[in-house]
């Protein structure tokens, strides 16, 4: 190999070498992680900011998913008009279907009308919902009891999504699975279901 080509290679090599030397100690300095300590307060501040963005209204009923919504598009901004609107009649089709199989068919078609403006957000809680019926459907026997379910799995992974923004970004999908979890869990499993 000639040595003009070697001495570009250590140059390039050196230029990566140095761009993610400089990154680590930005990265290690970036403390997104809260301290056990500090969990309950940012657990009461979420509280606080959710039940201002229900307006009174329950979690999981369809007005509390709406609110939801609007709170994660104009104030949170994690999500756009466009998907908001999606997610409107997402939710129009959990409390306005028939059974599990007209909602999971008018879920299937909402992804597809709007596929050009589903960002990963909004494709995490679309996908949180078609899991939610299939799983449901395995749990539960009542229509009304499926809606309880796959309702209180939107929420939670709305408001996952908008807790999990405070420790960054790229946290946020996680936020969605995780909070979809707990409240399947409260949803199916426990004594007031």
């Amino acid at each position: 190999m000639k040595s003009s080509a070697v001495d570009r290679r250590k140059v390039i090599i050196g230029i990566a070498g140095i761009s993610f030397g400089t990154l680590i100690p930005h990265a290690a300095a970036e403390n997104v992680y809260p301290s056990p300590a500090d969990v309950g307060g940012i657990h009461g501040e979420w509280l606080g900011r959710i039940s201002k963005a229900l307006k009174d209204a329950k979690i999981s009923t369809e007005k509390g998913l709406l609110n939801l919504i609007s709170f994660l598009w104009l104030d949170e901004k994690l999500i756009s008009e466009a998907e908001a609107k999606l997610l409107n009649e997402l939710v129009a089709a959990i409390f306005h279907s028939a059974n599990p199989d007209e909602m999971r068919k008018k879920i299937d078609d909402l992804e597809k009308e709007f596929a050009k403006d589903i960002r990963d957000v909004t494709a995490a809680i679309i996908r949180i919902a078609q899991s939610s019926i299939e799983y449901a459907r395995q749990k539960v026997n009542e229509h009304p009891q499926l809606i309880k379910v796959v309702a209180a799995d939107v929420s939670g992974a709305m408001t996952g999504a908008s807790a999990a923004k405070k420790l960054g970004e790229k946290f946020v999908i996680a936020g969605v699975l995780l909070g979809a979890v707990g409240s399947s869990g409260w949803a199916l499993f426990s004594s007031e279901s």
